[in-house]
């Protein structure tokens, strides 16, 4: 039997084993308990597209801008009056119309995208498209 000096002092031991538990359990546990935002944010800039302009016969722009003035041939409503909108609309849909196209100031927030959206699709017009600045 071999017998160590006694001079000669044990070395110390770290075990990993239980802490790698620990950070593995503590991992998990965020994982199931995080939540992820599902409101994005509520302003959009207006996109920039290298597509041309296709002219139909029967479109009609509706033009909004940043103090949410709308304005349908030459007609100019708040955005907040929704049944004039649509009754605009709706008018315009009985003589024809079978396009829009929307046209809006880069800062309009996407709330007044919204609610114009609603109107048209009220109004039962779903051939929308939107204005984009052309990239060089």
């Amino acid at each position: 039997m071999k017998l160590l000096p006694k001079n000669r002092k044990a070395e110390a031991e770290l075990n990993l084993t239980p802490l790698i538990d620990i950070v593995f359990l503590l991992l998990i546990f965020f994982m199931v308990s995080t939540r992820f935002d599902s409101n994005p944010r509520r302003d959009i800039d207006v996109p920039v597209s290298s597509y041309s302009e296709s002219k139909t016969k029967n479109n009609v722009s509706i033009f909004v801008d940043i103090n949410n003035i709308v304005t349908i041939k030459q007609k100019v409503f708040h955005v907040d009056k929704h049944d004039e909108i649509k009754r605009e609309l709706d008018e315009l849909k009985s003589l024809g119309l079978t396009n829009v196209t929307v046209v809006a100031d880069s800062r309009v927030n996407y709330q007044t995208f919204i609610s114009i959206m609603e109107s048209l699709a009220s109004a039962g017009i779903n051939r929308v498209s939107f204005s984009v600045e052309r990239s060089n």
